[in-house]
C-alpha cells in the first residue's frame, strides 16, 4: 500500500514598491500541504539509504522558485535567532520574519550587499555589507543604533565575546569593536598583500585570550584578545597549491589549534611554540582539497572537494573514519549525534558521527548555500532560490 505524509509547507510572496523604504506584503502567510510519496523516491548509485520525509518546506520567493533561473550565490546566508527568520530576500533588503508562521516584522533598505551571516546576540542585530558598512540594528524594531565604516568588508562569520564584535575583512585585517556604540578598540593588520581567496564562513577562534585567524597564504595568525598585538604568525607546511586558505573552524584543545587548509593539509600547532612539533601530529597529514570542517563529538571533521567526509582524533591525528558522500562538500553540521552534510549540488546526507555510515541523504532542488538553520528540533537548508528544505533533528 503507499504511503504518503502530509507535510507543513510555508510560502510567501513578496510585493514590491520602487522608492519605499519599507516593503508590506499584501497577504498573510499561507500554508500548504505537500504529499511526498516513497514510490517517487530515487535511491543513489551505490543503494544507499532513501531520503527521508521532509519535515517542512519554506519558499520565501515562490515565484523566483517557479521560474528556477540561475541561482547567485548568498555567502550571507540568513539565521533563525530569538523566533526571527533574517536574511537577505533581495539584493540591498535585509528582512525580519517572525516564526514560526514567517510572518513578516520589518524591511531595511541597506547601503550594499551583505557579505558575512548576520549576528544576533539578545536584541542585537549586527550585519556587514559590501561596501565596508557595519551596521547594529535593534532585532525588533528593524532600526539601526549605530553605523561603523571600515577599510572593507567581512568575509566570514563575526564573532562577538562581552561587547567585542571581532571582524575579519578581505583585505586580511582583524577589527575590534566595542558591539554598544560601534566605536573600534584596536586593528590588527597582517600585512598581507590582498590576493584572490576562498570564502570562508568560519568566525575567528578565540582561545586562552588569543585569537587565531587563517590567512590566504597558508599562515595562522595569533593576535592579543584585549591590545590587539600580534603574537605570532605561523604557516604549518608548504604546498605548491595555488590556494592555502584556511577551511571551517580553527580548532583549539589542550595547548594546540588544528586547522584544515584548502590545499588538504591538516594539521596541528603549538599555541605557544608554533614551529614546535606536536606530539603524534609530527608531519601534517594530507588528503584531497578541503572545502569545509567542523569539530564536534570530540572529533575534527572534515569534508573535500571530491566527497569524502573525514574524521579525525584531534589530539592524536588518526584518521577515526571516512565516507564517500559523492560530491563536492560545502557545510557539515551537527546534531546530538549525526552529522548533517550538505553538498554543492544539493545532495544533503545524515551520516553516523561514531562511524560514518550514511543514514539517511536528499536531494533538493538547487545549490545549497549557506549554513544550515536550526528551527524547533528541525534542521533547514537553504538554496540559492531562497527555499529552505527542513528535517527532523
Amino acid at each position: 500500500m503507499q504511503q504518503s505524509l502530509l507535510l507543513p509547507t510555508l510560502f510567501l510572496g513578496f510585493y514590491f514598491s520602487s522608492g519605499c523604504v519599507s516593503k508590506q506584503s499584501s497577504q498573510a502567510p499561507i500554508d500548504y500541504g505537500l504529499k511526498y510519496s516513497q514510490k517517487n523516491f530515487q535511491a543513489m548509485p551505490g543503494a544507499l539509504p532513501l531520503r527521508p520525509f521532509r519535515s517542512g518546506l519554506i519558499k520565501l520567493s515562490p515565484e523566483l522558485d517557479a521560474q528556477k533561473p540561475l541561482a547567485q550565490a548568498d555567502f550571507a546566508g540568513w539565521v533563525a535567532a530569538n523566533n526571527y527568520l533574517i536574511g537577505s530576500p533581495e539584493p540591498k533588503w535585509i528582512a525580519a520574519y517572525l516564526l514560526p508562521h514567517i510572518k513578516p516584522s520589518w524591511w531595511l533598505q541597506a547601503p550594499d550587499d551583505l557579505t558575512a551571516p548576520p549576528k544576533v546576540s539578545g536584541n542585537q542585530l549586527l550585519l556587514g555589507f559590501r561596501d565596508g558598512s557595519l551596521w547594529n540594528v535593534n532585532l525588533k524594531t528593524g532600526q539601526p543604533t549605530w553605523k561603523q565604516k571600515i577599510s572593507s568588508f567581512a568575509t566570514r562569520e563575526m564573532r562577538l565575546l562581552g561587547n567585542t564584535l571581532l571582524i575579519v575583512t578581505a583585505n586580511q585585517t582583524l577589527y575590534a569593536l566595542n558591539s554598544e556604540n560601534g566605536s573600534i578598540k584596536w586593528i590588527y593588520d597582517a600585512k598581507k598583500s590582498e590576493t584572490l581567496s576562498i570564502h570562508n564562513t568560519s568566525a575567528p577562534t578565540v582561545y586562552k585570550k588569543m585569537i587565531f585567524f587563517g590567512l590566504s597564504s597558508g599562515e595562522v595568525a595569533a593576535v592579543d584578545f584585549k591590545t590587539g598585538e600580534g603574537i605570532w604568525s605561523h604557516s604549518p607546511a608548504f604546498s605548491d597549491s595555488r590556494f592555502h586558505d584556511a577551511i571551517g573552524e580553527i580548532m583549539a584543545i589542550d595547548t594546540i589549534i588544528i586547522t584544515a587548509r584548502f590545499d588538504g593539509i591538516i594539521s596541528a600547532i603549538n599555541i605557544d611554540k608554533p614551529k614546535k612539533e606536536v606530539g603524534s601530529w609530527k608531519s601534517p597529514k594530507k588528503i584531497s582539497s578541503i572545502t569545509a570542517a567542523k569539530f564536534r563529538h570530540g572529533r575534527f571533521y572534515v569534508g573535500t572537494h571530491n566527497g569524502f567526509i573525514h574524521a579525525f582524533n584531534p589530539r592524536t591525528g588518526q584518521e577515526l573514519w571516512k565516507s564517500q558522500i559523492g560530491t563536492s562538500i560545502n557545510n557539515i553540521s551537527t546534531g546530538e549525534s549525526n552529522l548533517y552534510v550538505s553538498a554543492s549540488d544539493g545532495r544533503i546526507c545524515s551520516l553516523d558521527s561514531n562511524t560514518g555510515k550514511i543514514i539517511w541523504h536528499d536531494q533538493v532542488e538547487g545549490n545549497v548555500v549557506g549554513k544550515p538553520l536550526y528551527i524547533n528540533r528541525n534542521i533547514f537548508f537553504q538554496t540559492g532560490l531562497n527555499v529552505f528544505y527542513g528535517y527532523k533533528l
